[in-house]
């Protein structure tokens, strides 16, 4: 009985257009292909995806890593406190994945530093820190300064400085210029430890 079934299934399959063959044998192919899939999937598909997923999250530090070694600087505001400054490029937004995270800076318009203080036994000032940036000799006051957290031995503070003059010209053109960040020392005074020179 199954020969019988056999040759007429053969026949009409062959009746039908060269198309429409392809577009059968096409669909098979696609189950056939997507039925192995899904069993490896259910074999061993939570080890697969967890593998996939911590090789893009160890490839994300590595280049993170990478480009904080770029923008990172660090210097000594007193013999106890120390400052590291990491300048917060597009690039640095991009990766960190923050843009899509509602962050009110914007990376194209400013010049962004986070600044980090660490001490082991002094306690640090409780203001932003007040560091100024100078573009090849000339010095630009920040248009904000934000205290994001603190402790007695740990801040960090944000700072950003606009692109662009009053004219909407970049403080950087085409040719390549110097960017500082100059911070201040921090002294000892009557009313405990404050920002100085910078």
């Amino acid at each position: 009985m199954q020969s019988s079934h056999h040759p007429k299934f053969l026949a009409r399959f062959q009746g039908i257009s060269r198309r429409l063959q392809i577009i059968i044998l096409t669909a098979l192919a696609i189950i056939v292909a997507g039925s192995f899939l899904l069993a490896v999937y259910f074999i061993n598909g939570g080890s697969i995806l967890n593998s996939v997923k911590l090789g893009l999250q160890t490839e994300r530090a590595s280049q993170m890593q990478s480009l904080n070694e770029v923008l990172s600087r660090s210097a000594s505001l007193s013999p106890h406190v120390e400052l590291l400054a990491e300048y917060a490029t597009p690039e640095f937004f991009e990766l960190a994945n923050r843009q899509s995270r509602g962050i009110p800076y914007d990376p194209q318009k400013s010049f962004i530093f986070i600044l980090n203080e660490n001490t082991h036994m002094d306690e640090l000032p409780l203001e932003p820190t007040p560091v100024r940036l100078r573009i090849n000799g000339q010095e630009i006051a920040p248009a904000n300064l934000e205290l994001l957290a603190y402790s007695d031995h740990h801040k960090v503070s944000i700072a950003t400085f606009p692109k662009f003059d009053a004219d909407g010209q970049p403080f950087i053109g085409q040719t390549a210029g110097t960017l500082e960040l100059l911070a201040p020392e921090i002294t000892m005074t009557a009313q405990g430890r404050a920002y100085g020179d910078a």
